[in-house]
């Protein structure tokens, strides 16, 4: 189980979506993917990632946490590097920087 949310740093892959990025979309709910792995625990695993500031050119500011944190592996932790996917497509590196204390509703 994992209920934790981590501030994190979102760089896009340029030219990797079609559509805008999901700023401030709070139901954007991509897979990912660590060290080459997108199944955990017998299942492929989303995440919810809150984009809600821009650092510079496809480079965010997220709030990031499991969609279903009440059946995830622990698996997330500070400072771990990892992949935001949409389908089989790489289109994010995310970072997680620390466990967030923010109250948004995710």
């Amino acid at each position: 189980m994992d209920l934790n949310t981590y501030k994190a740093i979102v760089e896009y892959i340029p030219y990797s979506r079609k559509t805008p990025i999901p700023f401030k979309n709070k139901k954007y709910a991509p897979l990912i993917e660590i060290n080459g792995n997108k199944i955990f625990s017998g299942s492929a695993r989303s995440v919810i990632c809150y984009i809600y500031e821009v650092i510079d050119t496809n480079t965010y500011y997220a709030y990031v946490k499991f969609l279903n944190g009440e059946k995830a592996p622990n698996i997330l932790h500070e400072g771990l590097n990892f992949y935001i996917c949409e389908g089989p497509k790489r289109v994010a590196s995310c970072k997680l920087i620390e466990i967030s204390k923010s109250t948004i509703n995710m």
